[in-house]
């Protein structure tokens, strides 16, 4: 062994630095989650009779090709998707309502080259929903701030960012209507108010009716009688006993119902008075306090009649479905309403499940509102 150490040529040592840059420069291969077949829920009968369901299947199919057109879903590690499809009946002013899923699997659910085990849809880790004339999934968690016969009220959705020209909201939403009508308008603090009158008349209606109980109990008295003196035939010493167990019985009755009067009379009283307190707060109000929009308090007692303060965002902001929004009767417009949400059971996928939400093509999505 002679000790000389031999140095690349020139030439050779461009080479070698030539392949080691096209390396670094040249694009990267993600690799690419597979889809297993779409998994379409037959329509119920009467669902396929009354609705066009084969153009609704070319809708639902469209949207599920968006989907499968997210980057971020194609490139999760350790994830199976599927499209899950399925058309219901009708929502009152919108039409019928549909939804596409696409789901991720576990690999423990996986089967095949790219299918899924039955009952994968129950391991699911995340999902991505596109659900159309479903008014409620516009709001968060679909839960009533205020609700009764004439009042379906929801805290104001919060606005996240923009993508593009669509808005992400907190609770991980992006609402499309049609030529972008806002999906609800403002409760006004009257509108509140008089939710709360309602209510407070139905809890003073529900008391005067205990009350009224209480004062005129119902009469029973023959029907006990003639109850004693058949069984006195048969059985006179049985009888006897039961007479005095009934007497007693109605004693006990007599005493708690003397006793409890005087709060149920008190509790008539103050329902009464916080009614009139109410109603006399309404009638102060300038017509521009009247039309303000409501704001419910973060904690009870905060605020009068479970509004915040004035200058707090308390729990939030009330609004409404916008009336616009329904289409009446008789639906005009077969899809009137997209909602998209994310939502993620492993933690761990909660902000790739909402970067899919901002790589949504919104514009193809828009195409089927018609």
């Amino acid at each position: 062994m002679s000790g000389k150490i031999n140095f690349m040529g020139k030439r050779d040592a461009l080479k070698v630095l030539g392949s080691l840059l096209l390396l670094l420069l040249a694009p990267s291969v993600e690799a690419q989650n597979c889809w297993a077949p779409d998994d379409i829920q037959p329509p119920d009968p009467a669902v396929a009779k009354s609705a066009p369901a084969a153009e609704w299947m070319q809708d639902l199919k469209a949207a599920g090709a968006v989907l499968k057109s997210i980057r971020t879903l194609q490139t999760l590690p350790e994830i199976r998707l599927r499209n899950n499809m399925y058309l219901g009946y009708p929502m009152p002013g919108f039409g019928n309502t549909a939804r596409v899923s696409a789901n991720l699997y576990p690999p423990h659910t996986w089967e095949g080259p790219c299918g899924l085990k039955k009952g994968a849809d129950y391991f699911t880790k995340a999902h991505l929903h596109v659900s159309f004339n479903e008014p409620r999934n516009i709001f968060n968690n679909h839960s009533y701030a205020v609700r009764d016969e004439q009042l379906d009220a929801y805290l104001e959705p919060q606005a996240l960012e923009r993508v593009g020209e669509e808005i992400l909201y907190s609770h991980r939403a992006v609402i499309l209507t049609p030529d972008r009508l806002a999906p609800w308008v403002p409760v006004t603090v009257e509108e509140y108010l008089r939710f709360k009158e309602r209510e407070a008349q139905k809890e003073l209606a529900n008391i005067e009716k205990t009350l009224s109980e209480m004062i005129n109990p119902e009469d029973t008295s023959g029907e006990a009688e003639a109850m004693l003196r058949e069984f006195e035939k048969t059985d006179p010493a049985q009888a006897k006993q039961l007479r005095k167990m009934i007497e007693e019985n109605k004693k006990t009755r007599e005493a708690s119902i003397a006793e409890s009067l005087p709060e149920v009379r008190r509790q008539v009283e103050e329902k009464q008075r916080y009614l009139a307190d109410l109603n006399g707060y309404i009638a102060k109000l300038s017509p521009r306090e009247r039309g303000a929009q409501a704001v419910l308090e973060l904690n009870s007692g905060e605020g009068r009649y479970g509004m915040a303060p004035a200058g707090s965002a308390g729990r939030g902001k009330l609004v409404k479905l916008n009336p616009a929004l329904s289409q009446g009767e008789k639906a005009a417009r077969r899809i009137q309403l997209i909602v998209l949400q994310s939502f993620a059971n492993d933690p761990s996928l909660g902000e790739p499940m909402t970067r899919a939400l901002r790589e949504v093509d919104y514009a193809e999505l828009r195409r089927l509102i018609r």
